[in-house]
This record gives structure tokens, C-alpha cells and sequence, in this order.
């Protein structure tokens, strides 16, 4: 039997839709095979973070950020000339809960100002008009520790005649800076 005019053999038509149907069930079915594994979990969460605190003390004194302490009597000259000085320790502790390096900058003030030297030991002691030991590093203060600082100021050597009867002070700026633990 032969097919009408103008249609393909029924062979033909059924083993053209078989193929048809081949590949499309092998696009389908390897894009089926290639699946992806997932899986999810909780892990668990991390510790709570806290912050610490950076509290420093100067002379037994919390005065605050930017606060004031005085220092009494401390750094006093009266009738002072070339070469004569006055020394002062002051003890810095750390009540907060992290490490901090001290900083003490003395700043003079006044008339007489220019002609003041000042020098600062780190852990120094008091010795007459100077000071003892120490080192002039700022040092690191752990939570609980204290530290003296010698703080010196002598009259430059090289003060003019016009330095007689001028008045000055010293100022110490105090500060902490947190350190790494």
C-alpha cells in the first residue's frame, strides 16, 4: 500500500515522532538527573559582645572626660631664678575594664612660660626639685593598675634679667587611649 500523493509513509511519520519523543524524553530526563544536593542547618549563635569601660583616675580622683583635679601645692616656685625647680608625682589608675596608655603633657602658662622646662617621668619618683627613675615613654596601665608619673619644671638657665618678677604655672593634660588587648 502506498501512501496518498503529497502525505510521507505512515513508517516514516511514526518513526519521526518516536525520534521526536526519544530526545525529548532524554533533554527531559537528564536535566531531571542533574540535581543539586541542599541541605541547611542553625549553627549556634555567636557570644554576647559587650564593651568595656575606660575610667581613669588622677590622684584618687574619677573627674570625667575633659574634667579637672588639682594638684595643691604641687609644681610651686616662689621667688624663683635660673636653674631652680620643683617636682610633683601624680598617681594615674585605671578603674575601667581595659588597658589604656597614659599621656601626661605639662603645659606652662604665664608671663615666665617660655623660660620653663619641663620633663616627665613614667613610674619616676619625687628626688628634691627632679625626678627618679622612670622612663619618659607614656606607659600602659592595666584594668585595677596604678602608675606614678614624676612631672619636673625647672627655670631655663638661659632665662633674661626680664624673666625677674614675670609669674607662670604648669598645667598637666592627663589622657587615655585605649589599647589593644
Amino acid at each position: 500500500m502506498t501512501a496518498p500523493a503529497g502525505q510521507p509513509p505512515r513508517r516514516g511519520r511514526r518513526a519521526a515522532l518516536t525520534a521526536v519523543g526519544v530526545v525529548a524524553g532524554l533533554i527531559l530526563g537528564i536535566g531531571g538527573a542533574w540535581a543539586y544536593w541542599t541541605a541547611t542547618g542553625t549553627a549556634p549563635a555567636p557570644p554576647a559582645l559587650t564593651s568595656g569601660s575606660l575610667d581613669m583616675t588622677v590622684n584618687g580622683t574619677l573627674a570625667g572626660q575633659g574634667g579637672t583635679v588639682a594638684l595643691g601645692t604641687a609644681l610651686t616656685l616662689t621667688d624663683a631664678r635660673p636653674t631652680m625647680g620643683d617636682s610633683a608625682a601624680v598617681t594615674v589608675g585605671n578603674t575601667g575594664s581595659t588597658p589604656f596608655q597614659v599621656t601626661v603633657t605639662p603645659s606652662a602658662q604665664g608671663t615666665l612660660a617660655p623660660y620653663l622646662v619641663s620633663t616627665v617621668a613614667y613610674g619616676g619618683t619625687v628626688s628634691g626639685s627632679g625626678c627618679t627613675g622612670g622612663s619618659a615613654t607614656p606607659a600602659v596601665i592595666e584594668p585595677g593598675g596604678m602608675l606614678s608619673v614624676c612631672v619636673a619644671v625647672t627655670v631655663d638657665a638661659s632665662a633674661p634679667a626680664s624673666a625677674q618678677g614675670t609669674t607662670g604655672s604648669v598645667a598637666l593634660s592627663v589622657v587615655a587611649t585605649q589599647v589593644t588587648p
